[in-house]
């Protein structure tokens, strides 16, 4: 997986691979491991498990400066805090 030139773009068989914009993601949803990207048009999922931890970070960033709507994405920063007793 590559982020650069504002695409986010997955490696496929063969040198054939999926990208999608970053401008024209909508919606990011987390479930089990995986991110799955979504765009008006298209659908981008990522194992979270195959890539090293300094690369997810760095994903992880860049996916949650994207500001969408709380929603939207598990980035959102909704304000709560966790307390301890």
């Amino acid at each position: 997986m590559r982020i650069e030139n504002g695409t986010i773009r997955k490696n496929g068989l063969n040198g054939y691979g999926k990208k999608i914009n970053l401008n024209e993601i909508n919606w990011i949803k987390k479930f089990a491991g995986d991110y799955t990207l979504k765009t008006e048009t298209k659908e981008l999922k990522i194992n979270t498990e195959l890539i090293d931890k300094t690369s997810l970070t760095e994903l992880n960033s860049i996916l949650k400066e994207l500001n969408l709507p709380a929603d939207k994405t598990p980035f959102a920063n909704t304000g709560k805090r966790c307390t301890s007793p």
